[in-house]
């Protein structure tokens, strides 16, 4: 957890979708603050302008997908203290940290995912993050694969998890780093999402995402100016069952797997389609077979134009072994995590 994820709202509508999540009028009393930390979905007539119009920073990096893969640039919410307002950022998926050598950054970049929330105030890579700068990704859902071993072989069954509440997106507590070349000419923003360990129900993985639950929480994430380390560490670890009570999911065709796939096939539920290739197959006409005469040309389906990076994608967090005067303080050692 958590390798691929689904957000395929336009930036218009993912601004005005976010607002009723982040919205927290700063003169709001704290009495109308707790009437609206319920369910973000029942909050958006409180969304103000200065929400919906929130800065947007490289939007034309963000494209909408419905496999969103390591490496790409995802829409990250965050707050900034100086200017009192919440920001939108696109960054990478795949925490560069700021001390990681040049010559390392291609090779680190999608080795941290995920951080756990067991080793946050052990890993170099993350400790210093947690208490200014913490941010949010929204998403539509994530997929996960269960490991499934038979005599012959072991399988990846995927699956697909969303909110139950249809319109609703997940909102996952993230760390993010900013890395500088040498000459200073080049800025890399990146991000993790931290995970736990799940409840006995959503049994088919060993890891799930801290997933923000409701607009009090979010909020105590994002304001990094009034909620400190100790307050923010407080709230995610809270038992994950009430995340995860939030959530349904269901099976998926390994057309996900495959990181160049894209569109709502890869959302599509594994019976459905199933059923589809089913009735193809019966209503399929036969091809009469001719000698002398060439195999006949079977289109395939058309898959998206977007170019994904090929890369080894390593899930969860590890800290890159770097010399000791670039850090301060040793890194920790390597953990073999999942």
């Amino acid at each position: 957890m958590c390798g691929r994820s689904a957000l395929t709202l336009d930036p218009p509508l993912y601004r005005k979708t976010v607002s009723r999540y982040v919205n927290r009028d700063n003169s709001t009393d704290t009495n109308q603050q707790q009437d609206t930390s319920s369910h973000p979905h029942n909050q958006h007539s409180t969304a103000s302008d200065a929400t919906t119009q929130m800065q947007w920073i490289d939007q034309e990096k963000y494209r909408p997908s419905y496999n969103t893969c390591p490496v790409t640039y995802v829409p990250i919410v965050l707050y900034n203290p100086e200017e009192q307002a919440f920001k939108i950022q696109s960054m990478r998926w795949g925490l560069i940290p700021h001390f990681l050598p040049e010559d390392s950054v291609k090779e680190w970049s999608a080795k941290m995912l995920n951080a756990r929330i067991e080793t946050l105030l052990e890993k170099n890579s993350f400790k210093k993050l947690i208490d200014k700068q913490r941010c949010v990704c929204f998403v539509e859902g994530f997929y996960e694969w269960e490991t499934i071993q038979t005599q012959s072989k072991e399988l990846k069954q995927p699956y697909f998890i969303k909110p139950k509440q249809e319109g609703e997106l997940l909102a996952f507590a993230c760390l993010y780093d900013v890395w500088k070349s040498k000459d200073g000419k080049e800025l890399l923003h990146t991000f993790c999402v931290i995970t736990t360990s799940p409840s006995k129900e959503y049994n088919f993985h060993d890891r799930f995402p801290i997933v923000l639950t409701n607009a009090q929480q979010i909020d105590e994430w994002l304001r990094v100016d009034k909620y400190n380390q100790e307050d923010a560490l407080k709230m995610i670890h809270r038992p994950i069952s009430e995340a995860i009570s939030t959530v349904t999911w269901y099976k998926v065709s390994d057309f996900v797997s495959n990181m160049r796939n894209e569109g709502k096939k890869c959302i599509e539920p594994l019976e459905s389609v199933m059923k589809k290739n089913s009735l193809h197959r019966f209503f399929k006409p036969s091809v009469k077979k001719e000698e002398n005469s060439s195999k006949p040309t079977i289109k395939t389906e058309q898959q998206s134009n977007l170019k994904r990076p090929l890369v080894e994608v390593k899930k969860e967090e590890e800290d890159p072994i770097v010399k000791k005067e670039q850090v301060e303080e040793p890194a920790a050692k390597k953990i073999k995590l999942l």
